[in-house]
């Protein structure tokens, strides 16, 4: 099922009159499809990439223990899973899976527990089960370098024809898309999150993923000291209001894209001007008539 409505009418916009994170975004609508990976097939597909992206190119797992192709885990059963595929081609180029509380209890069962359980165990209290707390964790965050390489060489290829200014203008759009994938694969886990009604994401991010996110203004919250899980990783737990807020300040273009321009969680954007508003209204500002002088 799609997380986003695609309109080309709808949604394409004078370049001129965007800024480049939007068009790019833009661009990437044109090129993929965000889904929900709710039907066998997706899913079969999801697992197909993660078995391309940690058994061959990052081997985190053993491919000899998935013979089918298919890399998975007995967390997958309690999971939801996004995926991002080329239009044209229905390739997976992108997959994300959240991982939702067991029956074992609210915060049993997640992948990150067996690395960081008294971490969880002495999480804040505002952070601990309740009717306000529905966390999940954001677990198998994976983009091919091979197939994306590729199908951008398919979006290239359509721009036959085109004056050399337009291919020019299309070519770096093209290579700003390559590395704005991870933007977009948050935006779907934002998508999903919204749908499923989960809160807050539990999660174990590498230094590299760190600095990927910042660039869009997505500041993980350590909730301890990095530790060592195939790398080095940094348990994080974040409220996605917070999280979207903290955005919304400094990047409001990378909100438009996670939230689908306030379609879902608006409250970051008004809370965030609410707080502002609050924070200006402390300072009254005395007119240099008012001033009595010495």
């Amino acid at each position: 099922m799609s997380l986003l409505n695609y309109c080309p009418s709808a949604n394409q916009s004078k370049f001129d009159d965007v800024s480049e994170s939007l068009r790019v975004h833009e661009l990437f609508q044109k090129y993929f499809e965000v889904l929900e990976a709710d039907t066998t097939k997706l899913i079969e597909q999801a697992f197909n990439l993660r078995y391309q992206v940690y058994c061959l190119e990052n081997p985190f797992e053993n491919a000899s223990c998935f013979p089918n192709k298919m890399e998975m885990d007995h967390y997958d059963q309690y999971s939801i899973h996004a995926l991002i595929r080329h239009r044209d081609t229905g390739e997976a180029v992108g997959t994300v899976r959240l991982v939702r509380p067991n029956s074992s209890g609210h915060r049993h069962g997640f992948p990150m527990e067996p690395c960081c359980s008294t971490l969880l165990t002495n999480i804040p209290r505002e952070m601990q089960i309740s009717s306000h707390h529905s966390p999940a964790e954001i677990s198998r965050f994976a983009i091919s370098k091979n197939i994306r390489q590729r199908v951008m060489k398919m979006a290239s290829a359509t721009k036959a024809g085109h004056s050399e200014e337009e291919k020019s203008n299309n070519s770096r759009l093209d290579r700003l898309l390559y590395s704005h994938l991870t933007l977009e694969l948050v935006a779907a886990a934002m998508h999903l999150s919204d749908k499923h009604g989960i809160t807050h994401w539990y999660s174990l991010a590498s230094p590299a993923l760190f600095r990927i996110l910042r660039r869009f203004a997505i500041r993980l919250t350590p909730i301890g000291s990095a530790i060592e899980h195939r790398g080095i990783r940094l348990p994080c737990i974040d409220n996605l209001e917070t999280l979207l807020r903290r955005v919304y300040k400094n990047q409001p273009d990378a909100w438009n894209i996670l939230t689908n321009h306030g379609t879902i969680w608006p409250e970051s954007k008004r809370n965030y001007i609410e707080e502002s508003t609050k924070v200006t209204r402390k300072f009254t500002i005395v007119p240099q008539s008012q001033i009595a002088t010495a």
